[in-house]
């Protein structure tokens, strides 16, 4: 199945010089989730998932994806988005 290649990285970039911000489409128990979580690079140089996230079902993810494009809409009218941040 299709849900054996799980976990998907969709994206990642860093947000300083120890994290990433991470997104995910993953399966947990029997449910397929969208990740996005903060990682870490660890003592050994590996990306280790760190507790600050969100792991939500995929049923959310339309309005979720709604609602950060409804988010980048508003920030954009407000001039909030920098050239390095868009």
């Amino acid at each position: 199945a299709m849900s054996d290649a799980l976990p998907i990285i969709i994206a990642e970039w860093p947000k300083n010089g120890r994290e990433n911000i991470r997104v995910s489409l993953g399966k947990y128990q029997s449910n397929h989730t969208i990740d996005l979580r903060l990682w870490y690079s660890a003592e050994d140089g590996t990306m280790r998932p760190g507790n600050k996230g969100i792991t939500v079902s995929v049923k959310h993810l339309r309005q979720l994806a709604t609602a950060l494009a409804e988010a980048e809409r508003r920030a954009g009218e407000l001039g909030l988005l920098t050239e390095g941040g868009a």
